[in-house]
């Protein structure tokens, strides 16, 4: 897709892991680059912007114990164990400050995330889809997403960053799934806009999928998270 130029989102081969640390801003890693840990990724955030979204003050203040961590790890049957160990939503902020932490930690760029999550939520963290089922800024389907409630409706860090380590997961090239199922092209790592069409459809590049990139891809263009639409 033409835009992927345009916005910066496909990781050029030459670049390196540690290249894309020297952004400005978070940019997308290459594939089968690591998370960054909590720490490191917190001291990269610009903590300057006022918080945009007031109603998830609750929610951007909670951090998920080690216990509820726990029993997600346990009951998560979705991603792989060497990216849930990663997930421990342990980051407070503005909401804004939180989305650019999980886009530092695992290697997204940062607008982009921005983007999809205004699709999903407005940046919301008591939102909620699918009649109930997909829950917070980042709409994760609690059928789908196993051991992700509640806190992925209690905690805005723990949702976003559950949905970093799904990105990655698919941005990486592990869910070969996808070839398997009904899909438009071959699944295949390195692929931004894919990822985005899979976490709502299930699925790579079909009608569904294709359509709801299309959608990101304007909120993108028009950067309407600034206002707040």
């Amino acid at each position: 897709m033409a835009a992927l130029a345009i916005f910066g989102l496909v990781a050029d081969d030459e670049r390196t892991c540690a290249d894309a640390l020297d952004e400005e801003s978070a940019a997308t890693r290459p594939p089968d680059c690591p998370p960054l840990d909590d720490k490191q990724a917190g001291a990269l955030v610009d903590r300057t912007l006022p918080e945009s979204r007031p109603q998830n003050f609750r929610a951007n203040l909670r951090r998920a114990t080690a216990s509820e961590i726990r029993r997600f790890r346990t009951k998560n049957d979705f991603l792989p164990e060497d990216y849930a160990v990663h997930v421990t939503g342990r980051f407070t902020g503005t909401t804004d400050d939180i989305i650019e932490w999980a886009a530092w930690k695992w290697g997204i760029d940062e607008d982009l995330l921005r983007a999809q999550a205004q699709h999903e939520s407005g940046w919301l963290s008591a939102a909620r889809g699918d009649d109930g089922l997909s829950i917070g800024v980042m709409q994760l389907k609690r059928t789908v997403h196993k051991g992700t409630f509640p806190l992925s409706r209690e905690s805005t860090a723990f949702n976003v960053d559950y949905y970093g380590a799904v990105f990655r997961y698919y941005y990486d090239g592990r869910a070969t799934w996808l070839n398997d199922v009904e899909h438009g092209q071959p699944y295949e790592a390195g692929d931004a806009w894919g990822v985005l069409g899979a976490h709502f459809a299930g699925r790579w590049y079909t009608p569904a999928a294709t359509a709801y990139i299309a959608k990101v891809e304007r909120v993108l263009a028009e950067r309407r998270w600034d206002a707040g639409a």
